[in-house]
């Protein structure tokens, strides 16, 4: 029967690798140990990412993280890679104790299905389709959302490999995190905030805030978009990035800023799309993340001193934006245009704008070598793109474990089989 088993899975294989440049898919198996054949505790969860002629499977919707990462997939579903040794992947059966990062796509069961994802420092989210939230990982900064549970990972920690329901959200419609602060936006426009960041163990509402349609969560601030076009920011104003001239702050609007459709709260840098397909940035520009062909000497920390720019600046050579995305280790800018293509701008060092540029900052906007694209995400030291027929596609850093890159790549690759 072992002979079969394998055979199949050799025939199915070889059936995958023809097939590359069709639509990825994540499927997630159990495979078997060669020391019985069986799927036992010695045997952990893992997956691969197939690419299949399947238009009917589920295929990536949404890429998140930093240090780990997690995948949003069409069917609901969630899997991820990266650290692990805090509970962010979830349970991991198997999983050696000291074992730091995943080698392979791990799948995380999760108590309904999934329409949002967030990822904290060690913490991960996921907004269900009745509009709850369930929470996983690290509790160390107040990032699982419930006051007074006693969490407890299997490594002793203070956390839950278990997704938990955060029991103070409900008509939640979009989640947001980073660092040490995760964001909810609630049906009716209003929000909550929690961890270390906001000096709440469970959601608290942020006063002011009203008619909010979108938000974003950087490394030390957090911005929202009202239903008008106008950007709020809070939290720690570290190189300027809430836009005004206050040590930190509760949430204040932006000013002279209107029209705006896109969001994204970055490392030392807030990054917004206009309406009329212009990008405005306004913060640290020491990665060269202004695009505007200079880059500046590193900023003070607490920033308000020197080298820093609180009034939005555009970049230019920039038009037909629809949505930007930035990477918080990877202090990179990546923005959609109406055409599929993108543009990208700040550190290089990983290959992670995906323009075949590596080692240095890219301080004009430059083109990935991808088109067809109808979304992006900057994650970590990595770019990732869906594509137009639903392939997932990477590019930047390497990764410990050597999934799901295991060498650093400059330009766009195709996250299938054949390609790991």
């Amino acid at each position: 029967m072992k002979n079969v088993f394998l055979k199949l899975t050799i025939l199915a294989i070889l059936i995958l690798s023809f097939n590359t440049a069709q639509a990825a898919t994540f499927t997630v198996t159990k495979t078997a140990d060669m020391n019985d054949g069986a799927c036992d505790a010695d045997c952990p969860l893992k997956g691969t990412l197939n690419a299949v002629n399947d238009q009917t499977k589920s295929y990536p919707i949404k890429v998140v993280g930093d240090s780990h990462t997690l995948v949003l997939l069409s069917d609901g579903s969630v899997a991820g890679w990266g650290t692990c040794n805090r509970g962010e992947l979830g349970p991991m059966p198997g999983k050696p104790r000291n074992q730091v990062f995943a080698t392979a796509l791990v799948s995380i069961k999760l108590p309904g299905k999934a329409i949002d994802i967030a990822a904290g420092e060690s913490s991960s989210f996921a907004l269900l389709d009745d509009g709850t939230v369930v929470s996983w990982g690290s509790n160390l900064r107040k990032m699982l959302g419930n006051t007074g549970s006693a969490y407890q990972l299997s490594n002793g920690q203070n956390g839950s490999e278990t997704p938990v329901k955060i029991s103070k959200l409900n008509d939640i419609v979009q989640i947001a995190a980073a660092a040490t602060r995760a964001v909810a936006l609630k049906r009716d426009g209003t929000v909550y905030a929690w961890g270390q960041s906001e000096n709440a163990d469970s959601p608290v509402p942020i006063a002011g805030l009203r008619n909010i349609s979108q938000i974003s969560v950087g490394s030390t601030h957090a911005m929202a978009l009202d239903a008008s076009g106008n950007v709020w920011t809070w939290g720690d104003n570290m190189y300027g990035v809430l836009g005004r001239k206050t040590e930190s702050g509760t949430p204040a609007q932006v000013p002279g800023l209107s029209d705006v459709i896109s969001i994204s709260a970055g490392s030392g840098v807030s990054t917004v799309v206009k309406k009329d397909g212009t990008v405005w940035v306004w913060g640290s520009n020491w990665n060269g993340q202004f695009g505007n062909g200079s880059r500046t000497a590193a900023p003070v920390y607490g920033g308000l001193s020197n080298q820093i720019e609180t009034v939005p600046q555009r970049v230019p050579g920039v038009q037909n934006a629809v949505l930007a995305t930035s990477g918080l280790r990877g202090r990179h800018t990546l923005v959609l245009l109406k055409d599929g293509s993108l543009k990208g701008w700040g550190n290089t060092d990983w290959g992670q704008l995906g323009a075949g540029v590596l080692g240095t900052f890219q301080e004009s906007a430059i083109i990935p070598k991808i088109t067809g694209v109808k979304a992006v995400f900057a994650v970590g030291n990595n770019s990732y793109a869906v594509k137009n027929d639903n392939t997932l596609w990477i590019w930047g850093a390497d990764t410990t474990g050597g999934f799901p890159l295991k060498v650093k790549s400059a330009i766009p690759k195709l996250l299938g089989l054949g390609t790991l």
